[in-house]
Formats: C-alpha cells, sequence, structure tokens
C-alpha cells in the first residue's frame, strides 16, 4: 500500500471558511485525493480529519488526477 500523504488546510484568520484536511497518496501514475470538511460549529482536530479523509480515500471513490512528475518529488 502507498504512504498517505496529509494536508492541514486553515483559511485566513476571520474568514468563514471551514478548515479542512486532505489525504493524499501517489499509485502507479495518478494521484488521488480525499478531504473532509470540519462543520463551522465543532472544534478542529487533526485526528478526526485524518480518519474521516483516509476512510474516504480507501472506501470511495478517491478523486484521481495524471501526475506531473515536475511537480512531486515522493
Amino acid at each position: 500500500m502507498s504512504k498517505i500523504y496529509y494536508f492541514h488546510y486553515r483559511p485566513v484568520s476571520g474568514s468563514t471558511q471551514s478548515r479542512m484536511t486532505f489525504a493524499i497518496r501517489k499509485q502507479n501514475s495518478h494521484i488521488e485525493a480525499a478531504y473532509a470538511k470540519c462543520s463551522p460549529k465543532d472544534n478542529f482536530c487533526k485526528r478526526i480529519g485524518r480518519e474521516i479523509a483516509t476512510g474516504r480515500l480507501e472506501k470511495n471513490c478517491p478523486q484521481s488526477f495524471d501526475t506531473v512528475t515536475s511537480m512531486c518529488s515522493w
């Protein structure tokens, strides 16, 4: 199984956007990604975001992108 990388997105201070966690992995010549979005009503938790995003990456159909070799150094 490929290693999963995580990215936690935090909007600019004062923004009304929610925080998000992305789970990303390289599969052959594609990059697959899934995300979890925190409700504005909840406190952001990296652990929970990683669990949800990873579950979506493993169980559901993740978004798949062609690899641009010059942009990745996996």
